[in-house]
């Protein structure tokens, strides 16, 4: 687990078919990323493929799970927030950034 704190900022990525520009027909898909306070790195796990070594991360992907959902806490959106989670390396073309942050608890700062 890890706890950053950032601004909550919303931002549009180029989804489906070709996830390169939704002024070229892509469907946008529209993520939370936190930009964070201080970059952060990661380290490779040998043991997970999708777990590389990064440095200098400053935006992650929030991604929420088990009921919990954007609408939740749409009033952090702009606003600087401290997310607790765990850390993976994106693995399909729905991650936006190299850095994804499983959530389990965001609350404002």
């Amino acid at each position: 687990m890890v706890e950053l704190t950032g601004v909550i900022t919303p931002k549009t990525f180029p989804g489906r078919p070709n996830y390169e520009s939704v002024e070229k027909g892509d469907e946008p898909e529209n993520e939370w990323i936190p930009n964070i306070d201080a970059p952060i790195c990661t380290n490779r796990d040998d043991s997970d493929v999708y777990n590389g070594h990064e440095s200098n991360i400053r935006e992650l992907q929030l991604l929420f799970v088990g009921g919990q959902t954007y609408d939740m806490y749409r009033l952090l959106a702009g606003r600087t927030a401290e997310v607790t989670g765990s850390l993976f390396h994106q693995s399909t073309g729905h991650h936006h950034p190299t850095a994804m942050l499983q959530v389990s608890s965001i609350e404002a700062r």
